[in-house]
């Protein structure tokens, strides 16, 4: 008589915690089906970072005041089409421009430069690499349906973040392939909902250490000063440069639309070479990554434009923002004055009048003219 209580008690507890299971099994499969990933935040740009599987990460959608839904420092981006000729610019920090107002960006620059037969979507995100670049034009740059992609490629540090970022490697044939294996997958936690449950209490779905580890990972850019171009490793960068270029071509002209590059170059080579010298940096080299680029580019036939011509030419107006290395607004200003003189004479589809005066065509060998 004394056990049915205690056998009655277990077998309700059983019952208890199966339920439990079976709850947590549920919302596990819900929050995977609705793409929810772990975020932390990220202190110096007051924003949420969400780990992605693909893009390793993003900017948290609205967790900043000019931040659009998608996590992009943009208005609202519409999938559907009015009639304007649309542009996706993919880049990093110099492309997201958190240290100018918001208009001040390069993209918005270069919208109100096309004139309002255009809408320029700033999908530049702080840290980004061109693989991620790749990644992010693959999972939702192409559901825009743009008419044109420019790349925007900073030389200084982008070749180390094809490889720091383990999203990419060599695939024979001059080709590269996604892996599926990378820092953000690695570091996910083995259940959303624990996730999930820990960022309500603190406000971050990851441990303080690991998102700090994290976070150093995907953002620390060092300079590459890329001294010798026949060393194994700048040899090995090159090559999976060169095969992601391939690839954004090969995606983008399957589908008829157009693809542009612009090489930004650094305030160190540009406006103060301290660092350079510090590093005991051959001047000779200065230029060496953004000439590899320029080299790749011109392999694959790609329309282009290397800034470093006329930065070096406006150097003394203060391109950079003074121990930031980051635009300023005149140098963003100028940067998107020549982006816009690229569009304009080297668009395959039809243009309505330009609304500005042009200085002229980019320099020889740097772009094709519009025939």
């Amino acid at each position: 008589m004394g056990k049915k209580p205690i056998g009655g008690l277990v077998s309700k507890l059983g019952l208890v915690v199966l339920g439990v299971a079976a709850g947590a099994a549920v919302g596990e499969v819900v929050l995977r089906s609705s793409g929810y990933f772990p975020f932390y935040r990220w202190d110096y740009h007051d924003c949420l970072v969400e780990l992605d599987p693909d893009l390793l990460y993003r900017f948290k959608g609205g967790s900043r005041h000019d931040l659009n839904s998608l996590g992009y420092r943009d208005y609202e981006f519409r999938r559907a089409r009015d009639g304007r000729y649309r542009i996706l610019v993919l880049g990093d920090s110099l492309m997201f421009g958190d240290n100018v107002d918001v208009s001040e960006t390069v993209p918005k620059i270069l919208e109100r430069n096309l004139g309002s037969s255009f809408e320029v979507f700033n999908m530049g995100i702080i840290g980004y690499g061109p693989d991620q670049s790749y990644a992010q034009l693959l999972k939702e740059g192409l559901q825009f349906r743009p008419d044109a992609v420019i790349l925007s490629i900073f030389p200084a540090n982008d070749f180390g973040d094809l490889l720091r970022n383990e999203l990419i490697a060599p695939d024979g044939d001059g080709r590269i392939k996604l892996l599926r294996s990378n820092p953000a997958t690695k570091a996910m936690p083995l259940l959303r909902i624990k996730a999930l449950i820990r960022s309500v209490r603190t406000g971050s779905g990851l441990e303080p250490s690991v998102a700090e580890a994290l976070n150093h990972r995907f953002t620390s850019d060092p300079y590459d000063t890329m001294v010798d171009l026949d060393s194994p490793l700048t040899r090995r960068k090159a090559r999976l440069m060169g095969g992601l270029l391939r690839m954004f071509k090969e995606t983008l002209e399957g589908r008829g639309i157009d693809f542009f590059v612009v090489i930004i170059p650094s305030l160190e080579i540009i406006q103060n070479g301290s660092n350079l010298r510090k590093w005991r940096t051959p001047r000779e080299a200065y230029f060496n990554s953004q000439n590899l680029v320029e080299s790749l580019c011109e392999k694959e036939g790609l329309i282009f434009f290397n800034l470093d011509e006329p930065f070096l030419a406006h150097r003394r107006n203060g391109l950079y923002t003074p121990g930031d290395g980051h635009l300023s607004a005149v140098g963003t200003r100028l940067a998107a004055h020549w982006l816009s003189e690229m569009i304009w004479h080297n668009s395959s589809g039809p243009l309505p009048p330009p609304p500005h005066v042009h200085a002229g065509k980019p320099r020889s060998g740097q772009s094709r003219s519009k025939s």
